[in-house]
């Protein structure tokens, strides 16, 4: 089921700082570069199972990925700005991709969106 848009921004807003906070718990599991955090290793936090590979900062000029399981449902959430308009009017904006699968008996039922934040 998608969420309302708001749900999903603060659903993945709570991974980020669930992420952040885990940084120093485990950094084993979590590479810190700057404003950079990159899951290395399969992480469970109160928010889910973050899987290895996920990654985020805090330059919008760059894409962010970070997906978590939880029960039979699995989310990724995808960050990243977009240009519009055309020269010499040119804007940036905020957008996110939430796709979200769920196990079902018998396979599973994908669903996504993509929107402006």
């Amino acid at each position: 089921m998608i969420h309302s848009k708001q749900d999903i921004v603060a659903r993945y807003h709570a991974i980020k700082t669930g992420i952040q906070q885990a940084a120093s718990e485990h950094p084993e599991q979590i590479s810190v570069q700057g404003d950079r955090y990159e899951v290395t290793t399969d992480l469970s936090l109160p928010e889910g199972h973050i899987k290895a590979g996920s990654f985020f900062d805090n330059d919008l000029a760059t894409r962010d990925k970070v997906t978590v399981s939880q029960g039979g449902e699995t989310q990724t959430f995808e960050h990243f700005s977009e240009k519009r308009g055309f020269w010499p009017v040119r804007w940036t904006v905020e957008r996110m991709q939430f796709d979200q699968a769920v196990q079902q008996a018998g396979g599973f039922s994908n669903s996504s969106t993509t929107f402006d934040v």
